[in-house]
């Protein structure tokens, strides 16, 4: 058969149109899934983790795709342009920063005239904070060039620790030292899961060999509801969850570290107290789904 551009052609007009009306289509789900919150049921801790492990998306992808739609929830127009053909997902994504319903045709109309770098420079005049692209990019194994845009606020601060640094080690301190030491100082100090190993050090060994494993929040059974006062958890209590469970969410194929809040398995409206074995860690969003979507919730055994 005798190769005929014009049929190639009409086929990828064909397979174009059918893209972007599945772009356009995907957008609308993730609103959907976003507004109710359905990404839970998938086992999904966020509309990200949804994007990322079950559509499949790359992360840029995802990221792009949510941004357009939570954005056109307020400005339905950006969108619809994109519906019209008007703009492609990729240049809706560039100005979801600065459009709001207030400058909407001015925008639509720039992103719609312009390049995509004629885009990206007016947008980072009018906001320039999306001047620079937030990227970590590894260029070795172990080695990630991170590309960010910092205020001079925020330079001014990091040449401070950067000299205390250098004073510090009685060397010259390059960015990547002083930001290594930076970080440490700052785990070292609020990240409960260090204060939790540094407050169970002071223990005996005996008291931290009794921490058990976390309880399975999801096979406690029972229903009934009683009369309860809640009690503030011990700081020292707080500690040793955090410590056990590694500050990250125990549900299951989660391990968001990010967002984690304190759960009772059994409520204390339920008979739940304040001990070790009837508190686990969530993150925020499986702590609402599991409080939010269950029924019954588990009540201490008689």
């Amino acid at each position: 058969m005798k190769f005929k551009i014009e049929d190639l052609h009409a086929e990828a007009v064909v397979v174009a149109a059918q893209f972007h009306k599945a772009e356009s289509r995907l957008i609308s789900i993730l609103q959907e899934m976003d507004g109710h919150a359905e990404f839970r049921t998938l086992k999904c801790s966020s509309l990200f983790d949804y994007g990322v492990k079950v559509l499949k998306l790359s992360e840029a992808n995802t990221l792009n795709f949510i941004a357009i739609a939570r954005k056109s929830k307020t400005v339905p127009e950006l969108k619809q342009a994109i519906d019209n053909g008007v703009l492609t997902v990729s240049k809706a994504r560039k100005i979801t920063s600065v459009i709001t319903v207030e400058n909407q045709k001015h925008w639509i109309s720039l992103a719609q005239d312009l390049s995509k770098n004629n885009l990206e420079k007016e947008v980072a005049r009018v906001c320039p904070k999306e001047a620079v692209t937030e990227r970590a990019q590894y260029v070795a194994e172990n080695r990630v060039k991170l590309t960010i845009g910092i205020s001079d606020e925020i330079l001014t601060l990091l040449k401070r620790v950067q000299d205390l640094e250098s004073q510090r080690t009685r060397s010259a301190a390059s960015y990547e030292d002083t930001i290594k030491q930076a970080l440490k100082v700052y785990i070292d100090k609020l990240d409960p899961v260090e204060k939790a190993r540094r407050a169970v050090s002071k223990v005996n060994k005996t008291s931290q060999n009794i921490i058990p494993d976390h309880t399975d929040f999801e096979h406690v059974p029972g229903h009934a509801q009683i009369p309860f006062h809640r009690e503030i958890i011990p700081q020292k209590l707080k500690h040793q969850v955090f410590l056990r469970d590694k500050g990250k969410c125990t549900k299951k194929s989660c391990e968001n570290s990010r967002w984690i809040e304190i759960h009772h398995v059994i409520p204390i409206s339920r008979g739940g107290t304040n001990e070790l074995p009837n508190l686990t860690t969530l993150c925020s969003s499986h702590h609402r789904q599991l409080h939010g979507g269950r029924p019954e919730l588990p009540k201490a055994p008689a």
